[in-house]
């Protein structure tokens, strides 16, 4: 419910901020969806193919981490008839380790995942907000609106859509400085 409600505040001011600017006629706006940008941007794209070889390193370690524990399960399993019951508690005491370390890593691991995500995403938007800022004064923009999701910008002309053109300019960047 208040989710909602903050969503529908959102809208109500994004539509006065709107209608203000088009009624005076003096206020010139654009949008950019920002989604499509950092879809379409080849730094982020190379950011996330480096994301996922090192996701891929990650996810390598814990499967091996799963296969020795395997491993071991099996050979005690097989060998448990004939184990004493220190033998068993041992076993079992260093099987619980084992597991354990695997959920210790598996949580790191989606930690790290998680901040490295948020890392290539901020990266990224440093060259974006520069470029947007630069674009903005060039074409004498009084306000630039960032759209996250489909529906956030319920109409706007397609002249308002400056999408394409911060992604061709982020692109030349990210080639130049490459």
């Amino acid at each position: 419910m208040k989710k909602n409600t903050i969503f529908y505040i959102a809208i109500v001011i994004a539509i006065l901020i709107l209608a203000y600017f088009q009624f005076t006629g003096k206020e010139k706006i654009a949008y950019i969806e920002i989604n499509k940008m950092l879809a379409n941007y080849d730094g982020m794209n190379d950011a996330k193919i480096e994301f996922n070889n090192k996701k891929t390193v990650w996810l390598s370690k814990t499967d091996t981490l799963q296969a020795e524990l395997q491993r071991s399960l099996q050979v005690y399993e097989k060998n448990m008839a004939g184990m004493s019951l220190k033998q068993k508690q041992d076993t079992e005491l260093n099987l619980r380790s084992k597991q354990q370390e695997l959920a210790n890593y598996n949580q790191v691991v989606q930690e790290m995942m998680q901040k490295e995500q948020q890392e290539i995403t901020n990266h990224a938007l440093i060259p974006a907000d520069k470029i947007i800022k630069n674009y903005g004064k060039k074409h004498n923009l009084k306000i630039i609106l960032g759209a996250m999701q489909p529906g956030y910008i319920l109409y706007a002309k397609d002249a308002l859509n400056i999408t394409a053109d911060i992604t061709e300019e982020l692109n030349k960047e990210y080639a130049q400085n490459k």
